[in-house]
């Protein structure tokens, strides 16, 4: 928790109830901003390392839940699959607590202050679709659609022709429920399907990923891109949005993030 400190380390200590939480959570993100924008003096540091060696170890055996377990390596198609499972193969009813009634993930657009988070993801989609300068007959294709929003907000508002692909068969079914309810069988489709096993022959006037560039890995970026080129038809489209980070350390202490 302490000898490496990050976001993630944070997350899983607390996972496995290695510590818990009294008060507003809320209330400790600008003493920690204020602490990481300080850099320290080496012998602070050392005598903070032997603070941190002196506390005692719970004795407790660090037992991975099977479900937490993956297989393989990093980003082969089953370890991938495992963990979008994983994060994704929960109940709709359990995203809905903090997602709009599209189920949208990632990003929102925000014009004021007053926007709602139904506003917002309205005003993203819009956004995207812009960008991509859809037409009434464009293939699109959305690669990690998620829940299918966008998917069908393109197919129902820009005449396109669409086919969404997510690891999680739990959110295909809900997106082809959807599909099915708003009258679009036949227009649009969603399917399980790794975006590494899309056909060499298909090819798409646009393409757009959302939020699923972060799933891809560093050394699978130049696979990703090239096999997006080849679907992608001369003259097309592609729209990529995605969170990256830098080494380098913003004044408060921070990854840069784009």
């Amino acid at each position: 928790m302490f000898a490496s400190r990050s976001e993630l380390t944070l997350g899983e200590v607390y996972i496995f109830d290695d510590f818990d939480i009294e008060g507003d959570i809320e209330a400790s993100f600008d003493l920690a901003d204020f602490l990481l924008s300080h850099e320290l003096p080496t012998t602070t540091k050392l005598y903070l390392s032997m603070i941190l060696g002196r506390l005692p170890a719970t004795g407790r055996p660090r037992e991975v839940p099977r479900r937490l377990r993956l297989r393989g390596a990093v980003h082969t198609r089953h370890r991938d699959r495992d963990a979008i499972s994983f994060h994704y193969d929960l109940p709709p009813e359990f995203y809905s607590l903090f997602l709009d009634r599209r189920m949208l993930y990632s990003c929102a657009y925000f014009h004021a202050a007053e926007d709602g988070l139904e506003q917002a993801q309205e005003q993203k989609l819009e956004y995207i679709c812009k960008k991509l300068r859809l037409r009434p007959g464009d293939h699109l294709l959305d690669i990690g659609c998620g829940w299918g929003a966008l998917t069908i907000h393109a197919t129902a508002h820009y005449g396109v022709h669409a086919l969404g692909i997510s690891l999680s068969a739990p959110q295909v079914e809900w997106a082809r429920q959807r599909i099915h309810d708003s009258g679009l069988d036949g227009r649009c489709s969603v399917e399980v399907r790794d975006y590494r096993d899309l056909g060499v022959g298909q090819q798409f006037d646009k393409i757009v990923s959302v939020g699923m560039i972060e799933h891809v890995g560093e050394a699978q970026l130049p696979e990703y891109f090239s096999r997006i080129w080849r679907l992608l038809r001369p003259g097309g489209a592609f729209l990529n949005s995605g969170i990256t980070a830098t080494d380098r350390i913003c004044p408060r202490g921070e990854p840069l993030y784009s």
